[in-house]
C-alpha cells in the first residue's frame, strides 16, 4: 500500500505537534510543506517514493532563486527534516 506525499506530510506535521513545537514553528512548517506539495503536484509527484535527490535539488534551487538566503533556509529546513 502506497501512501501519498500529502498523507506522509500530514503525519509529519502531526508528529511535530506531538513533540510540542510552538504555534509559530508549526505555522512555518505547515507553510513550507504546503509550498513543497504545490511544487511536487505541478511536477506530477504524488508519492514519497517518487521524490528523488535531483528533484529536491531543483526545488532547493528554485527556492534559493526566489527568496533571500534566510527565507530559503526557513522554507527548506522543514523539508530537510521531513526527509531525514
Amino acid at each position: 500500500m502506497h501512501f501519498t506525499l500529502t498523507e506522509h506530510t500530514q503525519d509529519f506535521l502531526q508528529y511535530c505537534r506531538q513533540k510540542g513545537h510552538s504555534p509559530g514553528t508549526m505555522a512555518a512548517y505547515t507553510q513550507a510543506i504546503r509550498r513543497f506539495l504545490e511544487y511536487a503536484d505541478k511536477s506530477g509527484l504524488t508519492e514519497v517514493e517518487s521524490v528523488t535527490r535531483p528533484f529536491l535539488r531543483a526545488y532547493a534551487q528554485q527556492v534559493g532563486e526566489t527568496l533571500s538566503p534566510g527565507g530559503a533556509h526557513a522554507r527548506l529546513r522543514p523539508i530537510k527534516t521531513f526527509f531525514s
